[in-house]
């Protein structure tokens, strides 16, 4: 365990995690403060996924460039270090919480958004090399590192079978094999009358 800034880090396996150990009180004033300026946060936010709705409704298929996409490309060729750690942290962040949300997946792919998700992410190496037919599009060795928009085809969960549905209901329900075997005796029962 390591203490800094009133932070305790402690491992946890393989992950590690960090808990707090001191915090200051927030102020009323601070309380409120937070709550008047939540109207302006809103609208920036309504105009930020406005934005990336159209953006990302006009981006190119195929490639998957967009303007935004050309301007994020442009940041992290031109930019300074700390620029381009700050607008890494807003596209993490905002913009690719901003396009999860259920509205936008559903503007943007139709009936498909039960198949498919549609986000602006740096391109690697599965999206270049596509084995599996994941993503839409196709994506070369010149993206890689760059933004795209990039839809990927959610996997599909294969189906319980009868054993394992029973089993997640046993265990809802906190009911052993007694119980089970004692239904379905009673289901046979019912039937045979």
């Amino acid at each position: 365990m390591i203490l800094t800034n009133n932070i305790k880090v402690k491992k946890m396996g393989t992950k590690t995690i960090a808990v707090m150990t001191k915090a200051r009180k927030v102020s009323a004033k601070k309380a409120r403060e937070l709550f008047e300026d939540a109207r302006y946060h809103l609208e920036k936010d309504d105009q930020i996924t406005k934005m990336l709705r159209c953006d990302l409704f006009h981006s190119d298929k195929q490639t998957g460039t967009s303007v935004i996409t050309t301007e994020l490309d442009r940041i992290m060729e031109e930019e300074t270090e700390e620029t381009i750690q700050i607008v890494k942290e807003f596209v993490r962040k905002r913009v690719q919480t901003l396009i999860k949300e259920k509205s936008v997946q559903t503007a943007l792919l139709g009936e498909n958004y039960k198949n498919q998700k549609i986000t602006i992410k740096r391109v690697t190496n599965p999206m270049v090399e596509n084995t599996e037919g994941r993503f839409e599009g196709s994506f070369n060795e010149v993206d890689k590192g760059k933004f795209r928009v990039v839809v990927e085809n959610k996997p599909t969960k294969p189906e319980d079978t009868l054993e394992q549905s029973l089993i997640k209901w046993m265990d809802a329900h906190e009911v052993d094999t007694t119980v089970c075997r004692e239904l379905l005796s009673n289901i046979d029962n019912n039937l045979n009358i």
